[in-house]
């Protein structure tokens, strides 16, 4: 019986409705591969010629079904075991929603105007841009807030700028030295390698603390525990993941995102943290 009760208690605040709203996005991007080749071409940004429609229809459209199925993977990785932190530890579950929201309806035309303004001059041969994997960057940079929020566990604490600036930090410092050859100077790495030790120095008080709820949760479940302990890791490995190497940014005359990909986790990282740092503000306790 106890058993029953401490795992009714774990699903507390999943329901059909979220699963359900977190399977559309994908189930779309897989419905729209079944379009006539020529239509999906109509649908994909030509960065030569391109037509309005194609700054919002290109981010849904892949250029096969391996370049869908690693889309899909990441986008299930990277939502689903942080959203069931979210649903089950935290009031936040709305907000999550509406960010997710946000990013689809969004960025699909950022990523567009910034792909058509400056790629063609860097990549003169590129033709196409296509794929959810910028998307994706953005779900992937929505983790550390709602991590926080998550680990917190309804305690209500105001979310340090620190901590954001720590997150930005290393990812700007993983794309600096996954791109090391391209720009062939070690003083950008060195710079933020040190600002990033810095951060992470003047806030090791609050890492350990983060570290001590998250070991607390051993007693409680210890599932839980492992969950908030994977979905940073998830966010730690994401820049490896979004970041192809410099010999694979021109693959079929199809444009592989790096730049993007890089404005896509900020785009999410910012975003959340501004939104709870400043407008939605978390209160300290009293």
């Amino acid at each position: 019986m106890k058993f029953k009760i401490k795992t009714a208690k774990f699903f507390e605040g999943l329901s059909p409705k979220d699963s359900i709203f977190l399977l559309i996005f994908p189930l779309l991007t897989i419905l729209i591969m079944f379009l006539p080749e020529a239509v999906k071409i109509g649908l994909m940004l030509n960065l030569k010629n391109p037509q309005w429609w194609q700054f919002f229809t290109s981010a849904f459209i892949h250029q096969g079904w391996s370049h869908l199925i690693k889309n899909l993977i990441g986008y299930f990785l990277f939502v689903f075991p942080l959203f069931f932190i979210i649903a089950t530890r935290t009031e936040k579950k709305k907000y999550y929603f509406r960010f997710l929201i946000f990013i689809i309806l969004t960025f699909p035309l950022v990523e567009s105007i910034f792909q058509f303004n400056v790629y063609p001059k860097i990549f003169p041969n590129l033709i196409y841009s296509s794929g959810i994997s910028g998307i994706v960057a953005a779900f992937a940079g929505l983790i550390p807030s709602f991590w926080f929020l998550g680990v917190l566990n309804k305690r209500k604490s105001k979310i340090s700028k620190d901590f954001a600036l720590v997150s930005l930090t290393y990812v700007f410092l993983i794309f600096s030295i996954i791109y090391l050859s391209v720009y062939k100077t070690l003083f950008i790495i060195v710079i933020w390698g040190t600002l990033f030790v810095i951060l992470l120095f003047k806030n090791k008080r609050k890492i350990f603390y983060l570290l001590g709820l998250i070991d607390i949760e051993r007693e409680r479940n210890l599932i839980c525990e492992v969950l908030l302990l994977i979905v940073p890791v998830l966010f730690l490995c994401a820049p490896f993941l979004f970041f192809p190497p410099p010999s694979l940014l021109n693959e079929n005359k199809a444009l592989i995102d790096f730049f993007v990909h890089y404005l896509e986790i900020s785009y999410g990282l910012i975003s959340s943290f501004w939104f709870f740092i400043f407008t939605h503000k978390e209160k300290s306790p009293d």
